[in-house]
């Protein structure tokens, strides 16, 4: 696809993608130039940030541009880490569950196998520190986002919201209807000096640890 570019402030560009992939991969391709002071991959664009006392708009536009003709099949792109996380679903762990299995109209098992056999990636990282949006929900288990947030959300806790599910690494109030829990310290380890474990482009594996209880 052509490339859209705009300005969206004085120090900062933003590029139009297809799709999530295809921003991931811009992003990682960016990433490895280090005239940019950040870059962030959204779900159909890429923010660009530079300094604007080292180069123009105009030249950081041109550099972009660049950038995608002597690399024309940006849209590619790689596998990633697959990282494997054992959760358990339902009861105190899901408790949406029910209700999701109510609304869809199918029973609480098929919902957990269906979330189980998808292929998820991290198609970004926002709403706070660490929270992953993962692609590839299947299109059964799409689902409006609760109408009334709760207050605070267990750390670990898998939801999902309209094509996405989620992690959140962290307690926080949300919106998203859980149906499962994994372990959060296999999430987060504030040893290293980057402490969450999830990032854009790798790709998650979900195992069960027990169905529905």
């Amino acid at each position: 696809m052509p490339f859209s570019i705009e300005a969206i402030s004085e120090c900062s560009l933003s590029v139009s993608c297809a799709d999530t992939d295809q921003a991931q991969h811009i992003a990682d391709t960016l990433r490895r130039q280090a005239v940019w002071r950040d870059v962030v991959a959204g779900i159909d664009s890429v923010a660009v940030l530079y300094d604007p006392m080292t180069i123009t708009s105009s030249e950081a536009e041109s550099m972009l541009r660049l950038c995608f003709d002597e690399n024309p099949h940006s849209g590619l792109v790689g596998n990633g880490d697959e990282i494997v996380l054992r959760a358990h679903f339902g009861g105190q762990h899901g408790p949406d569950l029910e209700g999701v299995s109510r609304t869809l109209g199918i029973d609480p098992d098929t919902v957990v196998r269906c979330f189980l056999e998808s292929s998820y990636k991290v198609a970004m990282i926002g709403f706070m520190p660490g929270f992953a949006y993962l692609s590839g929900l299947d299109e059964r288990l799409r689902f409006d986002r609760k109408a009334s947030p709760r207050l605070r959300v267990e750390p670990g806790s898998i939801g999902i919201s309209g094509s996405f599910a989620g992690i959140y690494p962290l307690s926080s109030p949300g919106g998203w209807n859980l149906i499962g829990r994994v372990d959060h310290r296999s999430l987060v380890d504030w040893s290293t000096p980057q402490p969450f474990r999830l990032h854009p482009g790798c790709r998650v594996r979900f195992v069960d640890d027990g169905l529905t209880d």
